[in-house]
């Protein structure tokens, strides 16, 4: 999605001391202006971080899990080497196999960009071409979170387009001084031709040198359905640490 951004706003940026945003439209906005702006500063990083995969499932009784540990190589925000440095032993084969495949697909993509799991509707309501509707509120502008004074919205989508379609809730935690995404949640029915599910995650949000926004763990569990119900649970936690990037 691409965001213009003012002249006012974008050398606030620059002197350290964003404006003061107003309700709630304006904090995103300017969230996500900021985010975009230092993810360009996040291409220009190289370095190694730790990537700790888990993953879980039991979909129509049949019941899956496994864990994966990665030395990542990031090379110009580019994840270029997924290194394997540990697997315990009770990791189911077929599950190791399927997330070596994944690992595989990351190669040579941007690895430390936040956008679309920071903003969750942001995705849906750029391919929406049947219905967009957007709605977020001021639910408290004094959250601590870890230390962090922030702003919490509540938010609500309905996006209908041509191939997928969500509808749901959600909150976002952002940064009253920096502006940057803290901690977001979000529970989403998602209709795609395949088939539909029930998408919820929980994600929290970390900075790199420079300010840059860092995704530090994230917690998706999907429940995918048959005519409405639920058929069990796909659950894939990421943690990522020992961020060495400069």
């Amino acid at each position: 999605m691409k965001i213009a951004i003012s002249v006012v706003l974008f050398a606030s940026l620059f002197v350290g001391s964003p404006a003061q945003p107003g309700p709630a439209s304006d904090i995103l906005q300017k969230s996500e202006q900021r985010v975009r702006m230092l993810e360009q500063k996040a291409e220009s990083l190289s370095g190694t971080m730790k990537t700790t995969v888990d993953f879980s499932s039991n979909v129509l009784g049949k019941k899956a899990n496994g864990k994966s540990i990665y030395r990542v190589y990031v090379k110009d925000g580019l994840d270029v080497v997924n290194r394997l440095i540990g697997t315990p032993a009770s990791s189911d084969s077929m599950v190791s196999e399927m997330m070596e495949r994944e690992s595989d697909r990351r190669l040579n993509k941007p690895i430390l960009h936040i956008f679309d799991t920071a903003f969750p509707w942001e995705r849906y309501l750029s391919s929406a071409n049947k219905k967009q509707e957007f709605s977020a509120v001021v639910a408290s502008d004094s959250d601590n979170i870890s230390g962090r004074n922030c702003y919490r919205l509540s938010f609500n989508l309905e996006a209908e387009g041509d191939s997928v379609s969500a509808s749901g809730k959600g909150e976002v935690w952002i940064d009253r001084k920096t502006l940057l995404p803290v901690r977001t949640w979000r529970d989403f029915t998602v209709d795609m031709k395949r088939g539909n599910a029930e998408v919820k995650t929980f994600s929290d949000f970390g900075s790199l040198q420079d300010g840059v926004p860092v995704l530090l763990r994230s917690e998706i569990q999907t429940i995918p359905k048959f005519l409405f119900v639920g058929i069990g649970f796909i659950r894939i936690t990421i943690d990522q640490s020992d961020f060495k990037l400069e």
